[in-house]
Parts: structure tokens; C-alpha cells; sequence
């Protein structure tokens, strides 16, 4: 069998369905999104922001929406910053995916989802040919690559990421948690002990919680066993987390893996990369629904106008990266040039960012933080917060030896 489109996207989750949303405000533009999974198949609950949803008619897939963000550390170390309105939520993946889906695509007779998975693509010159597990074939004028950590259209291009770091993330929703407070979200700095991804701790409605934790390295595998052991160890005993846990029971697992360096180049001739395909979950925080849903949106927006043009070659898709560069390369790049170690810091390094940077921001400072790496210090003013850092702690130490040896005597 063979399917024939206008634009064919690999991928149905948030990036991929924003794009075709975003394809099909054209009536005359033929849509095939291609995934062999249902889209949130993990039903994660993803951290992300309250306008972001409003924007995309999306708010009603939120579990919960919060007024206040803390930052905590293992040594408990925290940050608090309330806002007057709620800002953040915890998304229901799923839903989410599933309203974009129904509402906005399926009744589209323009508009097909095809369960199948994408092996094989080929360049026509005129066209593009995407050979499909089931032998079937796609033909299609482009693709939008969307397929999240495969990178599968930028790999059978062989041009897919030669290094990458990759979040893995495993969690859990519980029931009957005693935190007090639902409006209140939690981020856990990274640790040797629990992740070096650091955490979450989301609370939604009904004394539920989603609870994780996540590993950044350079491996697209899924570490398994290592993720549940520091998740486990860390339910035990990481406080007040371990506090809330006590006689919660467990839900569901959610887990997943994203990329967390973007692509140096996302288009290529009849193709756009786009979402965690792309590296654009943000790396500073990792988190991936806002730029899945605003990048998914302008690869559909270039794509259309490619469509309407009848032009499809690199000269019209280098829009897209051009868009792209000029509203986050910097912001990223000033993260991931850093390397690996910047994600195994020591407890100690996580305190000092957190007491001597995050507490000093205020509320819309935290936001543009979270959502762009805005506010960062300076060269010169992290030293000199490190050296008034070091100092108080070690002043610290020297009262609390003073103190003891003076009970002994």
C-alpha cells in the first residue's frame, strides 16, 4: 500500500502534532504523521509553562498548576519563589497529545496518523519515498523529522548527532502523599546519590505526586537499573520527599530519554528536524514541552510555506534554522559547550548555586532562568560569590569544631 501526502511527519508527540496543526491551517495540505507507538505512551507528567498551554488550548490537560517553584539540594539547601498567579503546571503528557489529536486533526480529512515505524527514505528529486515497517511506502513532497531520541531521519541521512547527552528520567505517580501544600512544585538539584539530572517532585490533585529522578550521560540506552536504584534510595531517605512518600502508594511508572544538546544543522533538502529530534528540550532545566510545542509549530509554519511556494530545497527550509538560531542558539550553546562534568557537580557546587544565585533572583528572574538561561552571573561575579561561599562555610566549620571541643572540655 502506499500512502500519498503533501508532507509526511515521523513522530506523534508534542513537536510532530504541533507541526501538523500548524500544516493543516492551510485546507489544501495533505498530512501523514507516522509513529508506531500511541503518542505519551509513558504518560508522563512534564514540567512546563501556564501560557505556553493557554497559547495551544492546552491548559485543560495540566494535572495541576502551580504558584510557587523550589529548588532544593540533597543537603537541603533550598529556594522558594511564589508568583501571584499560577505560572507553571504539570502537564498530562498524554492528554495533551490525544485533544491535538481529536480536536484538531482527525477531523481533517487531510489528515492521517499511521501506526507504522519509518525504515527506510529516499530522495526522488521530486519527492521523497519513507518505506514503513509493514512494507508499506509514504510518498510525499518532504518529511519533518520528529522522532524524538532516534534521530531517525538525521541518522539515515547520516547526519544525525555525532555527540549527544541524553536525560533519562524515571518516575513514579503516587497516591495518598501527605504533602500539604498542591500549588507548590519541587526541582531537585543533581547528585552523585540520586541522579545527575536531579529530580521532581510534582503534586496534583488528590493527594497524588509525581515523583522522579534522571541520569545524564552520553548514551542513548535507557540505564535502567541504575535509575531505580538511586530512585528507590532516594524515596527512602531524601527529605521532605520521604516524608510525603510514607504510605503513598504507587500509580504508574513514567519514564522516558531526551536529547539535551541541539543540532548544529536542522534542515536539509525536503527535510526539517525538529524537537528532542532536534535537541531543543532546553538543557539548563530539561524541559521539552515548550520547545516541542513552539518549534513542532514554526517546522509546520516553514514547511506550509515551502508548500505554497512549490520550493522544498535548502534555500527555502533555511528559514527554520535561521528562526531557530537567532531566538535560542546562544542560550543553549552557553550550557552545552560546557562538558560532561558540568552534570556530575558535587553537592557543594549545587548548594553554592542555589544559596549565592537562584535565591537572589526574583520571581519573573526565576522565569526568564527556567525558560530562556536568562540572569545568569558573570565571570567575575561567580568567583566572587564562590570565595564568600567558601569563606562562610569554612567559618561554619571552625564554630561548630570550636563548639565541640569546648563540650568535651
Amino acid at each position: 500500500m502506499q500512502y500519498d501526502a503533501d508532507i509526511a511527519i515521523i513522530g506523534g508527540g508534542l513537536a510532530g502534532l504541533s507541526a501538523a496543526r500548524s500544516l493543516l491551517e492551510n485546507p489544501e495540505v495533505r498530512v501523514v504523521v507516522l509513529d508506531p507507538f500511541k503518542s505519551g505512551k509513558n504518560n508522563p507528567t512534564r514540567l512546563t509553562f501556564c501560557d505556553t498551554l493557554a497559547q495551544y488550548d492546552l491548559l485543560d490537560c495540566a494535572l495541576e498548576q502551580y504558584r510557587a517553584f523550589v529548588m532544593i539540594t540533597p543537603t537541603g539547601v533550598s529556594s522558594g519563589h511564589r508568583f501571584e498567579n499560577p505560572v507553571l503546571a504539570g502537564l498530562n503528557y498524554l492528554a495533551a497529545c490525544r485533544k491535538l489529536e481529536k480536536q484538531y486533526l482527525d477531523p481533517n480529512p487531510n489528515f492521517q496518523l499511521v501506526r507504522r515505524r519509518v525504515t527506510g527514505f529516499e530522495d526522488l528529486g521530486d519527492g521523497i519515498r519513507l518505506t514503513l515497517s509493514s512494507g508499506d511506502q509514504v510518498r510525499a513532497k518532504m518529511a519533518i523529522d520528529a522522532s524524538g531520541k532516534v534521530h531517525l531521519l538525521g541518522n539515515l541521512l547520516g547526519a544525525g548527532p555525532v555527540e549527544v547527552l541524553y536525560s533519562h528520567s524515571l518516575g513514579l505517580m503516587y497516591e495518598n502523599c501527605s504533602h500539604s501544600v498542591d500549588d507548590e512544585c519541587y526541582f531537585i538539584a543533581g547528585s552523585t546519590s540520586y541522579g545527575s539530572g536531579g529530580g521532581w517532585y510534582y503534586p496534583v490533585e488528590n493527594r497524588r505526586a509525581s515523583v522522579g529522578f534522571a541520569i545524564v550521560n552520553d548514551s542513548v540506552r535507557f540505564p535502567a537499573k541504575d535509575l531505580k536504584d538511586n530512585f528507590h534510595r532516594a524515596v527512602a531517605e531524601f527529605q521532605p520527599f520521604a516524608g510525603f512518600l510514607k504510605g503513598a502508594r504507587q500509580i504508574h511508572y513514567e519514564s522516558g530519554t531526551i536529547p539535551v544538546e541541539p543540532l548544529e544543522k536542522m534542515f536539509y533538502d525536503r527535510v526539517l528536524i525538529t524537537g528532542d529530534a532536534a535537541g531543543h528540550a532546553t538543557p539548563w532545566m530539561c524541559m521539552g514541552v515548550e520547545p516541542a510545542l513552539l518549534n513542532g509549530d514554526l517546522a509546520g509554519r516553514v514547511a506550509r510555506q515551502a508548500f505554497e511556494k512549490g520550493a522544498f530545497g535548502e534555500e527555502a527550509l533555511i528559514a527554520f534554522q535561521k528562526q531557530w538560531d537567532s531566538r535560542y542558539r546562544q542560550a543553549y550553546e552557553g550550557v552545552t559547550k560546557m562538558p560532561l562534568k558540568l552534570w556530575d557537580m558535587p553537592d557543594e557546587v549545587w548548594d553554592f548555586l542555589i544559596q549565592y544565585d537562584v535565591s537572589r533572583l526574583n520571581a519573573e528572574q526565576l522565569l526568564a532562568r527556567m525558560r530562556d538561561n536568562g540572569h545568569t552571573m558573570s565571570k567575575p561575579l561567580t568567583l566572587m560569590r564562590w570565595l564568600m561561599f567558601k569563606a562562610q562555610r569554612k567559618f561554619k566549620t571552625s564554630r561548630r569544631t570550636e563548639s565541640s571541643l569546648g563540650e568535651r572540655t
